[in-house]
């Protein structure tokens, strides 16, 4: 009823690839966010995550 997947020596690596590039992303953003100097810190805690208008309940189908 259910079939092993057999995974191939590229695909392995394309998979070790992947999560290799995906944590190097990771690592580049904690980074640069570090780095942020103490003016764009206030500038963006000082932006507004929602719109203060009241916004209309969604409407279902």
């Amino acid at each position: 009823m259910f079939k092993r997947i057999i995974l191939e020596d590229w695909s392995s690596l394309c998979i070790s690839a992947f999560i290799l590039f995906m944590f190097a992303v990771f690592c580049v953003m904690i980074f640069r966010a570090m780095l942020m100097g103490g003016k764009q810190n206030d500038l963006l805690a000082m932006l507004p995550l929602e719109s203060s208008e009241e916004k209309e309940p969604p409407t279902t189908l």
